[in-house]
């Protein structure tokens, strides 16, 4: 073979590999997908998911007069509901608990000797850590009504200025 067809060889092999490009596998790592199916057939309306309860100004003197109970005060937590798999649900509210007030929930600020209570729309009991009665659902918007109310503590003096109290609530369908 003379010198110009190996130079003629070498250059075109040149060329050849230069129009294609190895392929390299370097191994990675794992990836783990982990998900839950459920029946849900209601989802929190966007107004319910975090929002304020307004307790307004509650005096010392409304306490006394009447057994150291506020006025309740009214609240929503509005469901859509795309089916009726469940005929009904449970609000079950998370919190803090009032060891002066048991079912209560505790209170931070400058007020103190008080504790918040929530209610059933029929004014029946819902402990801190527990769940509310149960309610009814209908395909749509499901309006969920409940109460709280501000509760002086027993032997405790009640002390005016600001408070906030938190709770968190999730759903348990029957």
């Amino acid at each position: 073979m003379t010198i110009s067809r190996r130079i003629f060889w070498i250059l075109a092999a040149l060329i050849y590999t230069q129009g294609t490009q190895a392929s390299i596998e370097i191994t990675g790592g794992e990836i783990r997908f982990s998900g839950r199916m459920v029946a849900q057939p209601c989802v929190v309306d966007g107004v319910s998911k975090d929002f304020n309860v307004d307790m307004g100004h509650t005096s010392t003197h409304e306490l006394k007069r009447n057994d150291g109970k506020s006025k309740p005060v009214s609240f929503d937590i509005v469901l859509n509901c795309s089916s009726t798999v469940n005929k009904a649900v449970k609000v079950y509210f998370a919190g803090k608990e009032e060891t002066n007030s048991p079912g209560g929930i505790a209170i931070i600020g400058e007020a103190a000797g008080i504790a918040l209570h929530l209610m059933n729309k029929d004014e029946t009991a819902i402990n801190i850590n527990d769940a509310s009665s149960s309610i009814p659902l209908a395909v749509g918007q499901n309006v969920l009504p409940f109460l709280v109310y501000v509760q002086a503590l027993s032997n405790v003096k009640v002390t005016p200025g600001d408070y906030t109290a938190n709770a968190t609530f999730s759903l348990r369908y029957d």
